[in-house]
């Protein structure tokens, strides 16, 4: 235990728990993301919270691919609510708080599924021949 609160000055003993826990959830998505999505998307490294702000390469619409991530049983809030402008956006707001890290892995899994496709079909739609994201 004197590591976790060297680590973590200042929190109270109960939040110590509190940022670990969700610390831990917070790593599993990382992970998941990296190795599910690779290059199609990064994130800013955040000190805290119950979310990621995940960046999708510019090929992946978020609102767009919404539908599909439903249709897969994942689901997430694009970024285009967080734009007063409305605007589409590549930005996805992923919560990782509830999930266990068996649904929090397996969740990545069904999105980065719906994310391949979403690139696919848009590549077949623009006549670009892309491979996840790639050119």
């Amino acid at each position: 235990m004197p590591d976790l609160i060297s680590f973590a000055p200042g929190f109270p003993a109960p939040d110590i728990f509190a940022w670990t826990y969700y610390h831990a959830k917070r790593r599993v998505m990382e992970r998941a993301l990296g190795r599910e999505l690779g290059d199609l998307v990064s994130w800013p490294q955040p000190k805290g919270g119950f979310f990621l702000w995940a960046s999708f390469a510019s090929e992946v619409d978020t609102d767009a691919l919404l539908d599909r991530a439903v249709a897969h049983g994942v689901v997430y809030v694009a970024g285009s609510a967080f734009f007063v402008d409305g605007r589409r956006s590549s930005f996805a707001r992923l919560a990782f708080s509830a999930p266990s890290h068996e649904r929090i892995e397996e969740g990545i899994r069904r999105l980065a599924k719906a994310v391949r496709e979403h690139v696919d079909r848009s590549a077949k739609a623009l006549g670009c021949h892309f491979h996840f994201g790639l050119a």
